[in-house]
Parts: C-alpha cells; sequence; structure tokens
C-alpha cells in the first residue's frame, strides 16, 4: 500500500499539468498575467487564474488572491487547506514547479507574442518529465524544503 501512493500522487500530478497545458497552452489569454503589475497572479483583477490558482478552493480564493506575488509554498502553509479536495495530497515542491512553469510560460507569451517556438508547452512538458520521472514522490505535503 506505501508503494501504491506516490504511483497515485504522480497520475494526479500527470491530471493537474495536462489540464494546464490544455488550458494555456495555444491560449495565451488564458495566462493569469497581471499587465499592470507585470507579473502572475493567482487571480487577476478580471478573474483569471494561474495553474495554481485554478485549484485553490473558491472559499480560498479571496485570501489566496491577496497574497498574489507569494510563492506556491507560501500560500500553502498560510491556508494549508485551500486547495481542492482533489489535490490537496500533492506536495509543495509540485506546486512551485507548477506556478513555476505557468509563469515562465505567461511571460514568453507576454514578451514574445510572435515567436514560433512554443515555448509554453516545452515550460510544461519539462514538469510532467520531472512528475514521471519521480522528482516529487515521497515528499510530505506540506514540507517547506
Amino acid at each position: 500500500m506505501e508503494q501504491q501512493t506516490p504511483n497515485i500522487n504522480r497520475a494526479i500530478m500527470l491530471a493537474v499539468v495536462d489540464e494546464a497545458i490544455e488550458w494555456y497552452v495555444g491560449h495565451p489569454e488564458h495566462y493569469a498575467f497581471d499587465e499592470f503589475e507585470g507579473v502572475c497572479a493567482y487571480r487577476t483583477t478580471d478573474g483569471k487564474k494561474c495553474a495554481v490558482g485554478r485549484w485553490v478552493a473558491p472559499c480560498f480564493m479571496d485570501q489566496v488572491a491577496e497574497m498574489n506575488s507569494a510563492p506556491a509554498d507560501e500560500v500553502l502553509s498560510k491556508y494549508p487547506e485551500c486547495l481542492q479536495p482533489q489535490v490537496s495530497g500533492l506536495n509543495t515542491f509540485f506546486w512551485n514547479a507548477l506556478q513555476s512553469a505557468h509563469d515562465a510560460a505567461a511571460l514568453d507569451e507576454h514578451n514574445y507574442p510572435d515567436d514560433d517556438r512554443n515555448w509554453s508547452a516545452a515550460r510544461f512538458e519539462q514538469l510532467t518529465h520531472r512528475v514521471v520521472k519521480g522528482d516529487f514522490d515521497n515528499l510530505h505535503p506540506y514540507f517547506k524544503g
């Protein structure tokens, strides 16, 4: 039973990354990039959400949105119950990596909108490879490293 948990968590992580790829790649208008601040946000003023923000439970979204510039591990440390139940067991290393992939992809799309190379897809695909490799296995959900 103990060996099954990493595989279950990997499947959930892969589903989260796949959802991000489907939602963001090829759709730069979906990124939660705050034009005024020049940074990504858990939720922008027009309601767009970042790849992590999309998994925040609605009842916590206002609190999390107040921490728009904070890294995912800081948000999860302050609000450990803020994620939707189906993803609440995933560790902060994964959420930080997802946040980094989203932010880098959003900046690529913002700074190089006419570039033919699909950098945003590559950002998320790198994360997929890390999940498959097991980089996020056997880590406590709220471990701060």
